[in-house]
């Protein structure tokens, strides 16, 4: 046979091939994407945002008589209302990271009463220099989930006591109240200058790591509470709106 048609039957084969492949490949995708999540064209638009979170905090705060106030503030300051919101940072173990609109860590969600499973990082997707969680909102990425959770277990809890605001806000995020935290800043201050302080939690850490925790506890005292603050008073039409309704 000619060369040439040789040539050519050879190609037009391996042509056959190569879509019979591709025709077989995209099958395969097709049916691994029915189980795999389709990450959103921009996840930090999706299911996010104070109105798509009022409902939520309007059942909660039903629910377990807490101020809706407190409730938006928390996650306008956490995650800007955004609950595939994703903090991984530097945990290294799989339970680690801050999760949802409240960015609750599993240990924090355990402590408070949550039985789920932790979230699984497979469904994790960087955008720029931020995280966000591309699979369905369930267990630690229910908002309806978490905002019980703070609302029954955290905050409920706080105002019975007569705890503050500021001090609501300081537990979720340092989990000390106000007088707390100061007392922490000042014994984890002592040490980083190489004191003995007679505090177990800050003598157990070297002075640089001490350091480091007054230097975290300042910004909960000095700019996470007075925002968080800010928000609730912001946020306080919400309160109205529901004693109205």
């Amino acid at each position: 046979m000619n060369p040439i048609a040789i040539l050519a039957i050879t190609a037009i084969g391996l042509g056959l091939i190569a879509v019979a492949i591709g025709s077989r490949s995209d099958a395969d995708a097709g049916d691994l994407g029915d189980d795999m999540p389709k990450p959103p064209t921009n996840p930090a638009e999706v299911t996010s945002g104070i109105d798509a979170l009022i409902p939520i905090f309007r059942s909660a705060a039903q629910m377990y008589r807490v101020p809706i106030s407190i409730l938006a503030a928390l996650s306008k300051q956490e995650s800007g209302h955004n609950p595939r919101a994703v903090n991984i940072g530097s945990y290294d173990d799989a339970l680690g990271g801050s999760w949802g609109h409240l960015q609750l860590t599993y240990a924090t969600a355990v402590r408070l009463g949550y039985t789920g499973l932790p979230p699984d990082r497979i469904f994790v997707q960087r955008a720029g220099s931020r995280s966000f969680w591309i699979g369905s909102l369930e267990g630690l990425l229910d908002p309806q989930v978490t905002t019980n959770l703070i609302a029954s277990a955290s905050i409920k809890p706080s105002l019975i006591r007569g705890r503050s605001v500021g001090d609501i806000a300081s537990i979720h995020n340092s989990g000390r109240t106000m007088a707390q935290l100061a007392a922490s800043i000042t014994a984890f201050e002592a040490r980083s200058s190489g004191s003995t302080t007679g505090v177990v939690e800050a003598d157990k850490v070297t002075p640089a790591q001490a350091a480091a925790r007054a230097l975290r506890l300042r910004a909960t005292r000095d700019v996470y509470v007075p925002r968080v603050i800010r928000f609730q008073s912001e946020y306080a039409y919400l309160d109205a709106d529901d004693a109205v309704s």
